[in-house]
């Protein structure tokens, strides 16, 4: 598999302020920004470096001497040497640094696999929040509105005042819980900031959808891609 390009600077407010934020954005960001990905893409790009040093021959020695100095009787040598490779040495050398730059591409390949694999979820669990704020939102605005018709049926003489301090107290849990849930939500959006690698990263809100229809997995098609791609098992 191909690797991420390497990191960028992104105006990454100005880019997320008016569109909502999908899991694809914050993958985006992750390959790019996360410290761990990163570090591990630098070791792939060293580790193809010295597939290109481990093909060449050693650099020639040139050097010069002065067994004697003594004005105009002085005495000056001068040397090139040059280190020949033989036995296929080279290309045993290429090999084992190839071998190099498959393994670091694993280890990048995991990395990344644990990276995303936390980045879901938490993206989810954010929206899981986000839809909680919802259906709270509107239990506030139908507990309010309910309050508020309880008032006016007592203060007509119609209504009993039991019954509006029941939906009161319901308007107050309402609003607690809702206030609860945007601290909550607040602070997993940070997280999730947090985790792309990009902490000042501005997210107004999340975009999915938990309803969405998964293909189905033929158990011989997932071991197969177990066997070819996961990198614990290569």
């Amino acid at each position: 598999d191909e690797l991420i390009a390497p990191p960028v600077i992104v105006d990454s407010e100005a880019a997320n302020a008016a569109a909502p934020t999908t899991l694809d954005m914050l993958t985006a960001q992750a390959d790019r920004h996360h410290p761990r990905l990163m570090t591990a893409y630098q070791r792939v790009q060293a580790a193809r470096g010295r597939v290109a040093q481990a093909g060449l021959y050693p650099n020639p020695v040139l050097g010069i001497s002065a067994p004697q100095l003594d004005g105009n009787e002085s005495q000056y040598n001068g040397f090139v040497s040059q280190e020949f490779v033989t036995a296929g040495k080279l290309d045993l050398a290429v090999k084992a640094a190839q071998r190099e730059v498959t393994q670091a591409k694993f280890e990048w390949q995991q990395e990344r696999l644990l990276v995303l694999t936390e980045l879901r979820e938490k993206f989810y669990r954010t929206l899981a929040i986000q839809n909680r704020i919802r259906v709270l939102e509107h239990l506030v605005h139908v507990a309010r509105h309910s309050l508020e018709s309880s008032q006016k049926l007592l203060l007509a003489g119609e209504g009993a005042r039991g019954d509006t301090l029941l939906l009161d107290i319901e308007l107050q849990r309402a609003e607690v819980a809702l206030q609860n849930a945007y601290t909550i939500y607040e602070f997993s959006k940070k997280q999730l900031a947090i985790l792309v690698g990009v902490p000042h990263l501005h997210i107004p809100e999340l975009a999915g959808d938990f309803a969405q229809e998964l293909r189905p997995y033929e158990l011989e098609e997932v071991r197969t891609a177990l066997v070819s791609v996961h990198p614990r098992v290569n």
